[in-house]
């Protein structure tokens, strides 16, 4: 009989110390999960900021918003389209993804970025002729660009589909914030269409990107030059009257970004330069006032 109570008393402290095993164990896996948790809490609502600073006045980018960069020069809305990547991916370090679908040569890109960094004109990149003082901050302009979370997609005249599907992946497995696309008008889609049909085309890519904004809580950025206009100056300022027979791109877009340089002046490197926002509803906001680096092709605030 005692013998059966002492095997049953060391069952039950057995039995007591595995539950107190059991007890411990749940508690640091438990521990362990609330740390994980409240880490991803903190990184995404780090991710989730509803707005990113551009660094150009108090101009922030929106989730869910479709922009539009326009000028009367495609070189001019280019530079402003790397100025602003310069701006929230390399300075700020931001997660963005540069689309290509017209034919732009990644290296081309690479080496104004670089420019923009080092403030080395690109002409003398190319030349190779540097001095010690250059190298030096060419090597460290590469290393900034090197480490920027900057996902580059070249895709000659892709379709629209495939474009949609190429921001939805980079969304996913790089987590990027931003998607600028540059060469729109080289999207398969608009490439092919008939002289009727383009208009319509436009209308639904554009909406199709809205949409997909909105999906995915990114920012889309696509820059845009001016249908050409023999009867305008073209250092006349910009304004969504520019847009003619394409005026559904500014009924789409939830905000139009106008660049345009303040009458040209040769032989100054700093240009001074204007940004002006213009929302859906046709409401302008404050312009900005901002220079332009000519040989290096950055546009910056006025007073850095």
């Amino acid at each position: 009989m005692s013998k059966i109570k002492k095997k049953s008393e060391s069952n039950n402290y057995e039995e007591k110390n595995n539950i107190n095993d059991i007890r411990i164990n749940t508690s640091l896996q438990e521990s362990l999960k609330k740390l994980i948790e409240l880490m991803n809490q903190t990184r995404n609502e780090e991710d989730s900021k509803d707005e990113i600073k551009t660094g150009f006045g108090k101009l922030s980018l929106k989730r869910g918003e479709l922009n539009i960069i326009a000028s009367k020069s495609d070189y001019l809305t280019t530079a402003f389209e790397l100025s602003m990547i310069y701006q929230i991916s390399i300075k700020e370090k931001n997660k963005i993804g540069l689309f290509i679908p017209g034919n732009y040569n990644n290296v081309v890109i690479t080496e104004r970025l670089i420019s923009m960094i080092s403030r080395i004109s690109g002409s003398k990149i190319r030349s190779g002729f540097l001095n010690k003082e250059e190298l030096k901050k060419f090597e460290h302009a590469a290393h900034d660009l090197y480490k920027a979370p900057i996902h580059i997609l070249n895709d000659s005249n892709i379709s629209f589909e495939r474009l949609e599907n190429n921001i939805t992946e980079y969304v996913k497995e790089h987590n990027i914030r931003i998607a600028f696309i540059e060469g729109f008008d080289f999207i398969e889609d608009l490439v092919d269409s008939k002289e009727t049909d383009y208009r319509q085309n436009l209308f639904l890519l554009l909406y199709n990107l809205k949409q997909l904004a909105e999906k995915l809580q990114i920012t889309i950025i696509v820059g845009m030059e001016f249908p050409k206009n023999e009867n305008k100056e073209i250092n006349s300022f910009p304004s969504i009257h520019d847009f003619k027979k394409y005026m559904i791109i500014p009924e789409l877009a939830d905000r139009i970004f106008f660049i345009h340089i303040n009458g040209y002046v040769i032989g100054e490197i700093n240009q001074k330069a204007t940004l002006m926002v213009t929302e859906r509803n046709g409401i302008s906001a404050p312009c900005y006032d901002l220079k332009f680096i000519n040989n290096i092709d950055l546009f910056l605030n006025d007073e850095d």
